[in-house]
């Protein structure tokens, strides 16, 4: 399986202000904020949902693929 993660979308949403409060607090209270922190709590938190709800082989294959390099890259840092 190839990863193709390069392409870089950007989506507008519109978010309950409580909801995202308590994302960006908990994003916070995890990972500490740092510059690139939500954008990658928000793709982990899609791929979560992926990994839950997909009864795709591929898009489960897909989801342990790059939670493992993310995790990789995470230690780099």
């Amino acid at each position: 399986m190839r990863l193709q993660m390069k392409k870089i979308r950007q989506i507008s949403v519109d978010i309950d202000s409580e909801i995202l409060s308590r994302f960006r607090e908990t994003i916070y209270y995890k990972m500490g904020l740092r510059k690139g922190d939500f954008k990658m709590a928000v793709e982990l938190a899609m791929l979560d949902y992926i990994q839950k709800h997909s009864k795709s082989k591929d898009s489960l294959d897909f989801v342990k693929q790059i939670k493992r390099t993310r995790t990789l890259d995470r230690h780099q840092t």
